[in-house]
C-alpha cells in the first residue's frame, strides 16, 4: 500500500531517450528528417546542435521501428542501421566495418558468416544487392564528428561514402556538435565533395509551446503537475530541454513546505538547481568568447550592441543562448541563472 502512494519523479533521465513516449518536441525537425529520407533517392541530413541538445534521442527517435511505421509510406522497405561513436574515438577503418556489417547482421537477421567480408568491397556488394531488391539503406552516425576527426580515415573513405549515397539507396543521418566541415583533422578531407551529399539541420532550443508541453505532460500524468511554475523553469533553464529537465525535477521534490517565505520560488529552488546544472552551466561560459561574454553583459544592462555585438548576439542566437522575443524584439539570455553567473564571473576578473 505504502509502494502504491510513491509519486516517481518522471524528469530524472539524463541519457538519450530510449523510450519515444518519453521524447517530446521537435515536430519540425522529425517532419524534416524523415522527408528528406522518404524521398523518391533518400537523401543525408546532418543533425548539428550543442552538448545536451537531445541530438542522440532525436536519432534514436527516427530509428525507432514504430515511428518509421507511422511516417515513412513503404516503411518495409527500409533498413536502420543506428551507430554509436561516442566511445569510438581511436576505431580503426577495420573496426568501422566490423561493426557495420555486425549491426547488419542483427538488423537483416542475416548470419553474420552469410554477408560479405566486412570493408569497402563487402559494403559495396551488401548495396547493389539492397538496390536489386528496391531496399533502402539508412545509417544513423551519433557523434560523427568521431570518424572525421579521426586519422585512420583518410580521404577515401569519405570518398567511398559519397559514391555509396550517390549510387545506390543509401543515405546518412549524422550528428555533430558543428558542421562536420569545421570538425575534420585536416584541410583536405573538410574539403571532401561527401559534405555536399548532406543539408543541414540545426538543432537548438524548445519553442516555447514545446517546452510548456514538456514542463505539463509529464508533471501531470505522475500526479503532480507544474505548469504553474514553468516560468521558473524559463528563468532557470530556458528552453534547454537538458536543463529544463533539471529544473522539473528539482521542482517536482521541493518540499514546498520549508519554502523560504520571503523569497520566491526561482530564489527557493535556484542553488539546488545549481547543484547538478552548475558545472553545464560553467562549461558554457569556458565555450564563450571574451567578445560574447562582453556581448551578454550589455544585453543584461541594456547598453547598446556595436557591430561587433551584433555578430556576436547573432552567433549566440545560433547557438541558443540568446533568445529574441517581444514586438519590437529585444534579445536576452535564455537563462537568468547563467546570467547572474556571468555577472559573477565578470566580478571575478580584474579589472583593467
Amino acid at each position: 500500500q505504502l509502494a502504491d502512494q510513491i509519486i516517481i519523479n518522471p524528469y530524472l533521465n539524463r541519457k538519450m531517450l530510449r523510450d519515444s513516449r518519453s521524447f517530446f518536441g521537435r515536430r519540425r525537425e522529425i517532419a524534416t528528417i524523415y522527408g528528406r529520407i522518404g524521398a523518391a533517392r533518400p537523401q543525408s541530413v546532418s543533425i548539428v546542435g550543442e552538448r545536451r541538445i537531445g541530438k542522440s534521442s532525436l536519432l534514436y527517435y527516427i530509428n525507432d521501428p514504430e515511428n518509421r511505421r507511422a511516417w515513412l509510406r513503404d516503411h518495409e522497405k527500409y533498413t536502420f542501421i543506428f551507430m554509436d561513436f561516442q566511445e569510438k574515438r581511436s576505431v580503426p577503418l577495420s573496426g568501422f566495418f566490423a561493426s557495420l556489417f555486425e549491426a547488419l547482421a542483427v538488423e537483416t537477421g542475416e548470419a553474420a558468416d552469410s554477408l560479405p567480408d566486412p570493408g569497402y568491397d563487402g559494403f559495396k556488394r551488401i548495396c547493389e544487392d539492397f538496390d536489386r531488391r528496391n531496399r533502402k539503406l539508412i545509417l544513423l552516425f551519433d557523434e560523427f564528428e568521431s570518424i572525421t576527426k579521426n586519422k585512420n580515415f583518410d580521404p577515401e573513405f569519405f570518398s567511398f561514402l559519397r559514391s555509396v549515397a550517390n549510387n545506390y539507396n543509401v543515405a546518412y543521418i549524422t550528428s555533430s556538435v558543428k558542421n562536420l566541415q569545421e570538425l575534420c583533422y585536416n584541410r583536405e578531407i573538410s574539403d571532401s565533395p561527401f559534405f555536399n551529399i548532406f543539408s543541414n539541420l540545426n538543432l537548438s532550443a524548445f519553442t516555447e509551446e514545446e517546452a510548456l508541453e514538456f514542463v505539463s505532460q509529464p508533471s501531470r500524468q505522475a500526479g503532480h503537475p507544474l505548469e504553474e511554475h514553468f516560468e521558473t523553469v524559463v528563468d532557470l533553464a530556458g528552453y534547454f530541454p537538458f536543463y529544463m529537465a533539471i529544473a522539473c525535477s528539482v521542482l517536482f521534490e521541493f518540499d514546498f513546505s520549508r519554502a523560504v517565505p520571503k523569497r520566491t520560488v526561482y530564489e527557493n529552488v535556484e542553488d539546488r538547481f545549481l547543484d547538478e546544472a552548475g558545472m553545464h552551466f560553467q562549461f558554457i561560459l569556458r565555450s564563450l568568447s571574451p567578445d560574447e561574454i562582453e556581448t551578454c553583459r550589455k544585453i543584461m544592462s541594456g547598453e547598446p550592441l556595436s557591430d561587433l555585438d551584433r555578430y556576436a548576439a547573432r552567433n549566440l542566437l545560433k547557438r541558443g543562448y540568446l533568445i529574441e522575443s517581444g514586438s519590437p524584439p529585444e534579445l536576452r539570455l535564455f537563462s537568468r541563472t547563467l546570467g547572474r553567473m556571468i555577472k559573477e564571473e565578470l566580478l571575478r576578473r580584474p579589472q583593467s
